[in-house]
């Protein structure tokens, strides 16, 4: 009796395929703030934030409102709610950004140009008589540094948040004209561990930069300097301690950042001696597009065991599986399998555990200390 060979199985997506993508979902996932939909957002007066915003989170404005047609904007300093933070240790780190935020508001709204006058209220809320001006206020409702051990299990857990809600008022009427509410999420990716305050400070300072981007769209302004312009990080430790190791970014230093020591700092000053001069130079606090202070030393073992562990393993699983050699064809009137896919799966876990074994020692390893911002 005759018999008709097996077929050879079809081509088909490989286990090696969700192998790789999920060592890519895990290198990537999470890497920096991002929105999260605002359902709790207070209502001011006849305004509530419920429509949604590409920059802002949620807003509402009151009709034929444009940030346009006024001269002078008015940044009062946030408050924290003390409905939305209500423990002590959450309160103590909603106070600790209301001053970042302050200065990153003040620094977008004067580059972006929507306003001829921007006025910081901690300093002079006195204008012009006649100027047509509005005034920014706003909340902090809510605020976590998260887990630090959440984060370093992975896939985006523990991440750090905080949420905003602002009123522009008309100075002359009294009138709340535009609302908003900006909840934002600040996972520091897959197995990223990662300084709570800085990651914190992140979420603060993307909500002042997306604010800013609202306000040029719906005045009809569109500035390359605020939407394109250097990395949006602050710092909450100010001011920053004689002595302290700090890494500087400043036009008044060049285009890069600029390590160096704190000679003194004052409320509105930083005096700063780069290495290895010994000549110090004042900087305005204002100026300073981002500030990083050194908490000590680390070698990033841990995050280039990662990185040497998938790409290597990526590298030897394709090398594994490519270099499978392919079992002889079946002959007529037999009965065989064909076990290529197996070998080749086989053969690609095999090469993937042994290159991802020498990649994580490699990148371990093979690192060199420095000061940790």
């Amino acid at each position: 009796m005759s018999t008709t060979p097996l077929a050879s199985p079809s081509p088909s997506i490989t286990p090696l395929f969700f192998i790789s993508v999920f060592l890519c979902a895990v290198v990537t996932a999470g890497c920096g703030p991002h929105q999260i939909p605002s359902t709790a957002a207070q209502e001011v007066g006849d305004l509530k934030p419920a429509v949604e915003d590409v920059d802002a989170g949620t807003m509402r404005m009151r009709p034929g409102f444009s940030p346009g047609t006024y001269t002078v904007i008015i940044v009062t300093p946030f408050k924290v709610s003390t409905t939305g933070v209500s423990d002590d240790g959450q309160s103590r780190l909603a106070q600790d950004m209301i001053r970042p935020l302050q200065s990153q508001l003040l620094k977008r709204l004067q580059l972006a140009g929507i306003f001829a006058t921007v006025v910081d209220a901690t300093a002079s809320g006195q204008v012009a008589a006649g100027e047509k001006s509005l005034r920014l206020e706003g909340d902090i409702t809510s605020i976590t540094q998260g887990s630090r051990a959440l984060r370093a299990v992975g896939l985006g857990m523990g991440a750090g948040a905080a949420e905003m809600e602002t009123r522009l008022v008309d100075a002359q009427s009294q009138n709340v004209e535009l609302v908003t509410s900006d909840w934002r999420n600040a996972p520091s990716g897959a197995f990223g561990g990662g300084d709570s305050r800085k990651l914190v400070s992140q979420v603060v300072c993307e909500m002042a930069e997306n604010y800013v981007k609202m306000l040029e769209r719906l005045s009809g302004r569109h500035h390359a300097t605020v939407t394109s312009g250097p990395p949006c990080v602050v710092t909450s430790e100010w001011p920053v301690a004689a002595g302290a190791e700090v890494r500087v970014l400043a036009p008044a230093l060049g285009d890069k950042k600029q390590i160096g020591v704190v000679a003194s700092a004052t409320q509105d000053t930083l005096f700063f001696r780069q290495e290895p001069q010994i000549s110090t130079r004042p900087i305005g606090v204002r100026d300073i597009t981002q500030l990083e202070i050194a908490q000590g030393t680390h070698t990033h073992r841990m995050r280039n065991l990662r990185i040497g562990f998938s790409i290597a393993a990526l590298v030897g699983g394709a090398i594994g599986a490519a270099r499978t050699k392919t079992h002889p064809a079946c002959q007529p009137n037999t009965i065989c399998l064909n076990l290529d896919s197996v070998d080749r799966f086989y053969n690609a876990m095999v090469g993937g555990l042994l290159g991802g074994g020498v990649g994580a020692l490699i990148g371990a390893y093979a690192t060199a200390e420095q000061s940790a911002y």
